[in-house]
C-alpha cells in the first residue's frame, strides 16, 4: 500500500506542477495518436524567462522564499517530502505532457485506464532518477523489472491496470494500462499525436507562437466513455419513461444543452511579456441550456458607460434573465418530466404572496445588459461596488418593486397600538438626491454593517450595498468612463471586439489597496503560521516582497467570452496567471464539467433516495410495533391500517426513489399500490424474517431495502431477497 501511495503522490505532483504557468504541443510527437485528453507544458525557455512571470520567479526575494521552504523541508523527518520537492523543482523547468488514451469500466467493477506521462529531463535526468528511486524504495515494496523492445522498465499492478515507468533516453515515461507502455514506446512520427488530423483540427485557432501550455479534449469520444462509467452507479428502472443507465447520463447531458459539445482545446502563449490564454469549446449553434450563459449578444461601448475611469473591477455581460429562466424550466422538464411544474407551483406560491408575477413583472422588465463595477470614485474597492441592469419598462418594474416593499413594510410594522417595536427590526428607507430616489434596507443587523440599496433611474436598475454608492454611480455614469481610457482600449484589443462577457481587473490597483493589510497580516501571523505548519525556521517579516518588487511585474488583466456558429471562445490576457486566467478556467470548464458532475449528483441523489426509503421502512416497523401493542399482539392486516390509526402518513408508503405519490381518498386513506410489500406475521415470528420490502423494480431489479421483523432495515441483492422471501412466506402458512 505504501508503494501505491508513493506512486500516486508522485503522479499527482507531476500533474499539479504542470499547469503552474500556462511551444507547439510539447512532446506530442512522442505520444500515440487518438488521445482523449492531452495536456502539455513547454518548460523554461527564452520567451518564458523574458515574461513578467519568468522575471518574477528570478527575483532574489523569490529565491530567498523558496530557499526558506527548502530549508524547512530538509529538516522534516519524512524525507519523501524533500524528494517530492526536488522532483517538482526539476519538472517545471522541462517539457511535460500527459495523455489519456482510453477510459472505461474494467473487469470486476475496476476502472480500466490507458494513460501516459512524459517528461523530457535532459541533463537533469540523473537527479530526477535519484529522487524517484528514493521514493519507490521508501514504499516498502519492489517493482518488477521488465523489458519492452530494448527499453528496460519497472512495472507494478494497480486497480486501473499495470503501472510502468522507465526512461527512453532522457525522457521519463510513466504509463497506466496493460498495453499502454508498448503502445507508447512503439510511436513513430507518422503515427504520433502531432500528426493526428483530429488533434490538429481541435487545436486550430488556439495554437500559436510561443505556446507555453496546451490542452485538448476529444469530448465526442470521452463523453460516452464517462457515461459508461456512471451507468452502473445511476442505473435502475426509475419511473416509467425515464432513461436508464448510460442512456440516462446521456439524457441529462443533452438536457443541459451540452450534448453537442464535441471538443475543447486551449493554450497559453507568451505575448509581449504577458500571458494570453485562449480556449475553444466546439459546439454548433444555437447554444442552449447552460451554454446560454456564455452565448449572449455582443457588448457595445454604450453598455460599458457605467464603469468609471478609475474602476478596478468591471464585469459586463449580455444575459436575459427571462430567457434563462425559461431555459431552466426547459432543462428541468427534459431531465425529469414534471419538475418544471413543481418549480412553477412554488414560484406561483411566492407570487400570490407578493401580488406580482416574478417572470412578467420582474424578469420580463429587466434588459439583457448587466454590469458589475467597483471603483474608488464610487466608495472604494469592494465597498464601492454596484450592479447595473438595463430596464425595458421602468414604470412597471418600479410598480412591482413597490408592491414587494409594501408587503415588507406591512410584515415589519409594529403591532396595532404600539408606536415602536421594543427591538426595532429592519425597515425600508428612501434617500432622495435630486430626481433620484434610492430605496435601502435599514437595520439589517449589527453583525452585517450594510444597507442593501436599489433604485430605478433612466432605464437602469442600480443595486449596491449602501445608498451612497448608488448615488455616486448615477452621478458618475458617462462622465469619465473607463472605455475612453487609452490603456484600457489598448488592453481590450487583446481579446474579441464583440464579446458577450467582458471582465477587467486592475490588479496593480488592487494590490496597492491591500498591501497595508498584507503587511499587518504577515507581521502578525507569520509566527502563528510557522507554529501551525510545524516549520523548523520561523518566517521573517522581510520575506514579504516590497510593493515595488511586486508592482513592476503587474498590469491590468482582461478576459472575454464570445460565441459564433461553431462554438464558444474564452480569452484572457494579463501579466501573471492571477485573476484573468482563473476567470478563463471557470468560464471555460464550468458548463463542460457540469456534463460530468451531474451523473455524480444523480448518484448522490439516488443514495439519498435510498436512505430516505430505509427511513420509511423503519417508520413502518415502528408503526407495526405500536399497532401490535394497542391491538393486543394482533398484527395489522395491511399497510393502510397503519395510516388509518395515524401511526404513519400516506407519503411514507411511497419510496422517494420511484418519484410517485400516494393517492388518497376523501378520508385521507391510501388508494392503490404502495412501493412497499407487507407480509403479515404472527407476533411470535422469528426476527430474521421479512416484515416488508421495497419493490426491487425501483433499483433496476438489482436489489432492494428490506425491513426485518426485529425492526432492522438492510439492503439485499435479488438472489438473497428471493431466498429470504421463500422462507418468510413459508412461515406464514
Amino acid at each position: 500500500m505504501k508503494l501505491h501511495a508513493t506512486i500516486l503522490i508522485f503522479s499527482v505532483c507531476c500533474l499539479v506542477v504542470v499547469p503552474i504557468a500556462r511551444a507547439e504541443a510539447p512532446l506530442a510527437d512522442q505520444l500515440p495518436a487518438g488521445s482523449l485528453v492531452y495536456a502539455g507544458w513547454s518548460g523554461r525557455n527564452l520567451p518564458f524567462d523574458g515574461s513578467n512571470l519568468g522575471q518574477l520567479l528570478q527575483e532574489p526575494v523569490v529565491a530567498r522564499l523558496l530557499g526558506a521552504v527548502k530549508e524547512n523541508i530538509d529538516k522534516m523527518p519524512d524525507k519523501n517530502v524533500a524528494h517530492l520537492w526536488g522532483i517538482a523543482g526539476i519538472i517545471w523547468q522541462h517539457p511535460v505532457a500527459f495523455s489519456l488514451m482510453d477510459l472505461g469500466p474494467g473487469r470486476e467493477n475496476e476502472l480500466s485506464v490507458s494513460a501516459a506521462l512524459l517528461i523530457d529531463l535532459g541533463k537533469d535526468q540523473p537527479a530526477f532518477a535519484k529522487h524517484l528511486d528514493a521514493l519507490i524504495l521508501s514504499g516498502g515494496a519492489r517493482m518488477t523489472p521488465t523489458t519492452i523492445g530494448r527499453i528496460t522498465c519497472r512495472t507494478m499492478r494497480s486497480p486501473a491496470g499495470a503501472v510502468t515507468l522507465g526512461y527512453k533516453g532522457k525522457v521519463f515515461f510513466l504509463t497506466i494500462g496493460d498495453q499502454t507502455a508498448g503502445k507508447l514506446l512503439s510511436v513513430k512520427p507518422a503515427t504520433s499525436l502531432k500528426t493526428d488530423k483530429a488533434f490538429i483540427a481541435r487545436r486550430k485557432g488556439v495554437a500559436g507562437e510561443n505556446e507555453q501550455f496546451a490542452y485538448s479534449l476529444d469530448l465526442k469520444q470521452l463523453s460516452p466513455r464517462i457515461s459508461r462509467l456512471f451507468s452502473r452507479a445511476v442505473g435502475g428502472s426509475g419511473a416509467k419513461g425515464r432513461p436508464q443507465g448510460k442512456d440516462k447520463v446521456s439524457h441529462i447531458i443533452d438536457a443541459l444543452g451540452l450534448g453537442k459539445i464535441t471538443a475543447a482545446s486551449g493554450s497559453t502563449r507568451i505575448v509581449d511579456k504577458g500571458l494570453y490564454s485562449k480556449t475553444r469549446i466546439l459546439s454548433p449553434a444555437p447554444h442552449r441550456g447552460l451554454l446560454t450563459l456564455l452565448a449572449g449578444g455582443a457588448l457595445g461601448d454604450a453598455d460599458l458607460l457605467a464603469a468609471p475611469d478609475d474602476a478596478v473591477l468591471l464585469c459586463a455581460t449580455k444575459f436575459s434573465a427571462a430567457a434563462f429562466y425559461a431555459e431552466v424550466l426547459a432543462m428541468a422538464r427534459r431531465i425529469e418530466p414534471g419538475t418544471d411544474k413543481k418549480i412553477l407551483r412554488e414560484v406561483r406560491r411566492i407570487e400570490d404572496e407578493l401580488g406580482i408575477s416574478l417572470s412578467k413583472d420582474i424578469l420580463g422588465n429587466l434588459g439583457d445588459t448587466w454590469v458589475l463595477t467597483s471603483a474608488s470614485s464610487l466608495g472604494g474597492f469592494g465597498s464601492g461596488t454596484v450592479l447595473t441592469v438595463s430596464v425595458k419598462d421602468a414604470a412597471k418594474l418600479s410598480a412591482a418593486l413597490g408592491k414587494i416593499e409594501a408587503i415588507f413594510r406591512k410584515k415589519t410594522a409594529p403591532p396595532p397600538g404600539e408606536r415602536f417595536r421594543r427591538s426595532p427590526g429592519p425597515s425600508i428607507e428612501v434617500l432622495k438626491s435630486g430626481k433620484l430616489e434610492v430605496h435601502y434596507l435599514q437595520g439589517v443587523g449589527r453583525s452585517i454593517p450594510i444597507a442593501p440599496s436599489w433604485a430605478v433611474h433612466k432605464g437602469k436598475l442600480y443595486i449596491a450595498l449602501w445608498p451612497q454608492v448608488v448615488v455616486a454611480a448615477v452621478e458618475n455614469t458617462g462622465k469619465k468612463p473607463l472605455i475612453r481610457n487609452a490603456a484600457f482600449q489598448k488592453l481590450r484589443r487583446n481579446v474579441s471586439a464583440k464579446p458577450a462577457t467582458l471582465t477587467y481587473v486592475d490588479t496593480p490597483a488592487i494590490v496597492r489597496s491591500f498591501y497595508n493589510l498584507l503587511l499587518v497580516g504577515w507581521t502578525a501571523g507569520s509566527r502563528e503560521l510557522s507554529r501551525e505548519l510545524g516549520l523548523a525556521t520561523n518566517p521573517k517579516v522581510d520575506w514579504l516582497p516590497a510593493l515595488p518588487k511586486i508592482e513592476k511585474y503587474l498590469s491590468p488583466e482582461i478576459a472575454a467570452v464570445s460565441s459564433d456558429a461553431t462554438g464558444i471562445t474564452v480569452e484572457s490576457y494579463g501579466s501573471l496567471p492571477i485573476v484573468s486566467n482563473y476567470i478563463t478556467s471557470i468560464l471555460t470548464t464550468a458548463p463542460v464539467a457540469a456534463a460530468f458532475l451531474v451523473p455524480a449528483v444523480q448518484k448522490a441523489r439516488a443514495s439519498a433516495g435510498q436512505a430516505a426509503s430505509k427511513a420509511n421502512l423503519m417508520s413502518i416497523g415502528k408503526a407495526v410495533a405500536m399497532y401490535q401493542l394497542e391491538q393486543r399482539n394482533q398484527s395489522p392486516p395491511g399497510l393502510p391500517a397503519l395510516v388509518e390509526k395515524k401511526y404513519i402518513s400516506p407519503s411514507a408508503l411511497m419510496s422517494p426513489v420511484s418519484g410517485r405519490k400516494m393517492i388518497t381518498d376523501a378520508k385521507g386513506l391510501p388508494v392503490g399500490k404502495s412501493d412497499y410489500v407487507y407480509i403479515v406475521h404472527k407476533p411470535t415470528a422469528a426476527g430474521n424474517l421479512i416484515r416488508a420490502y421495497e419493490l426491487p423494480a425501483n433499483y433496476g431489479n438489482k436489489g432492494t431495502n428490506v425491513l426485518l421483523v426485529n425492526g432492522a432495515v438492510i439492503w439485499v441483492d435479488t438472489v438473497t431477497l428471493k431466498r429470504m422471501l421463500d422462507k418468510s412466506i413459508s412461515e406464514t402458512k
